[in-house]
């Protein structure tokens, strides 16, 4: 997964957040909600409640809160192979 600075990188089927310092992390699920602390996350579906460290959810009860891991820096030349490919998929979409 390409985080949105198209420079980070989390591993598949995880969501990129945002971290504190403004650097990207993981949270180890597909889909996840980030929560605005920016150190944590919660599953697809559930609200981040901070106040009583726990993701919330009307139709399965609360869980723990996830903790973010750091995300991975991509190398320029991964960076520059990814541009291309959406270049060329952009230039594909208007073309149409």
């Amino acid at each position: 997964v390409i985080c949105p600075d198209q420079e980070s990188e989390c591993p598949d089927d995880t969501t990129c957040c945002q971290m504190p310092d403004g650097s990207w992390g993981c949270c180890a699920m597909k889909n996840a909600v980030c929560c605005e602390d920016k150190r944590h996350c919660c599953p697809q579906g559930t609200k981040c409640d901070l106040e009583h460290s726990r993701c919330v959810s009307a139709t399965y009860g609360p869980s723990p809160l996830w903790r973010k891991f750091a995300a991975r820096h991509r190398k320029p030349s991964e960076r520059t192979a990814g541009m291309m490919v959406s270049q060329f998929y952009i230039s594909l979409a208007l073309k149409g």
